[in-house]
């Protein structure tokens, strides 16, 4: 039988006491249901991950007919062999026999096979752990934080869906520059995405790594940004995005100077500065010349319709024209925060990747690796316009007139397309 103290008062307070230590304990539950689900999401979606890379690990790059020739045949070895010639003689350049000639351009690449060399020894599948090792780290770090935003459920689909694409298979157990720039891009914008101030500095300086893989820091210095200003560490955001440049770019600056100081015995061997084995070392396809803007507009033009990018397939919906749309919306309703920077940064990259003077698909490995990222925050912002109940016509216009006219645009370029004889018997 159930006691209940005199008055109606106390079994108010007795019934809403036993109400709370429910909740507390139902609370309980779900919290250590939540910490269950993810652990087995996690490891799910980290054994999926391993086994789509580890088995081939020591197998070719792939089909050059497919994934183009030029990485394949030539770049794995091209980026790597300097840590080869440190491990084996004790310097990463040898002018006089113009080894290794890419190591001004891309010197982490370099340092990172000369570490795979002291920790396995002299062989060729050592050089992809590392970058597997920091592929595999971004992508765990990516479900850490999508479990946080949504839950583990969908950061296991949305990571496996997006790590499976096949040219994210087939490039991420090489040792590809591309996939070193994309994963610590991801993994300094999700370093960004925290309220303390260390993590913008942290941030900065992981997105200043890239510069010792590829000069693309500078277009990627906008995506990470855009992580930055999700949450602010100081009073007013603009403080933070002044931040995060000003460090990235002084950390820049400081590693070039740090990859100057890694070959002054070779320098004074050779009896030229350390910054003409830089120059000499600094081998890489001719950039596009900025102004050149009708070169520019040829190969925007050009996208929709090259062969290579066609490997791309649905993915293109999803990190140009989906983040294109959300970034028009958002502007229409001035809506400017770090989903907005993100949603124009990444069309922005594959924009810059289409006036390169050289095309390979591979370029836009590091978009694809943030296409879960655009899908949340896609999500986020339209259960926001949700929240908020905003349905005007205006809004949805721009978005509408947008689709329609990039479809008229692809039907017309897919209807002038047309292979050549040679590269259809391919």
């Amino acid at each position: 039988m159930l006691y209940f103290p005199v008055g109606r008062t106390r079994v108010r307070e007795t019934i809403a006491l036993w109400c709370r230590r429910g909740q507390e304990k139902n609370k309980d539950g779900y919290a250590a249901m939540t910490r269950k689900s993810f652990w087995i999401c996690l490891a799910i979606f980290a054994a999926s991950y391993l086994a789509l890379r580890l088995l081939w690990l020591t197998g070719d790059p792939g089909i050059p007919s497919v994934w183009e020739y030029g990485y394949n045949a030539t770049d794995e070895g091209y980026y790597l062999a300097g840590g080869k010639e440190k491990f084996l003689w004790n310097c990463f350049v040898d002018l006089a026999r113009t080894e290794a000639f890419t190591y001004g351009f891309s010197p982490g690449t370099h340092w990172l096979s000369y570490l795979s060399h002291l920790v396995f020894g002299l062989s060729t599948w050592a050089w992809r752990i590392p970058f597997l090792s920091i592929a595999c780290l971004a992508w765990l770090v990516l479900f850490v934080h999508l479990s946080r935003r949504s839950s583990p459920v969908n950061a296991l689909l949305l990571c496996t869906a997006a790590s499976s694409i096949p040219m994210l298979i087939a490039y991420e157990r090489t040792a590809s520059n591309d996939v070193l720039i994309g994963a610590l891009a991801v993994i300094a914008y999700v370093t960004g995405t925290g309220k303390s101030r260390w993590r913008l500095f942290a941030a900065a300086f992981l997105t200043s790594l890239i510069v010792l893989v590829k000069p693309s820091v500078w277009v990627l210095i906008p995506v990470v940004a855009a992580g930055v200003l999700q949450v602010s560490k100081f009073r007013k955001h603009w403080i933070d995005g002044v931040c995060y440049v000003v460090v990235s770019v002084a950390c820049v600056f400081f590693l070039k100077l740090l990859v100057a100081w890694t070959v002054l015995p070779e320098a004074h061997q050779a009896n030229v500065s350390a910054w003409e084995i830089v120059r000499r070392t600094t081998t890489h396809y001719p950039l596009p010349n900025l102004t050149d803007f009708a070169s520019h507009f040829r190969g925007l033009s050009a996208f929709p319709r090259d062969p290579s990018y066609a490997l791309l397939g649905v993915t293109t919906v999803f990190v140009f024209l989906l983040p294109i749309c959300m970034a028009m919306k958002n502007l229409v309703n001035l809506r400017f925060s770090g989903n907005t920077l993100l949603f124009i940064s990444i069309p922005a990259y594959i924009a810059a990747i289409n006036v390169m003077n050289t095309h390979y698909t591979h370029y836009f490995i590091p978009a694809l690796m943030f296409l879960p990222v655009v899908v949340d925050a896609a999500a986020d912002e339209i259960e926001m316009d949700l929240h908020d109940g905003k349905a005007r016509i205006k809004e949805v216009l721009p978005v509408l007139v947008f689709i329609a006219a990039a479809c008229v645009i692809g039907l017309l370029s897919l209807s002038g397309f047309s292979l050549s004889p040679q590269l259809a018997n391919q």
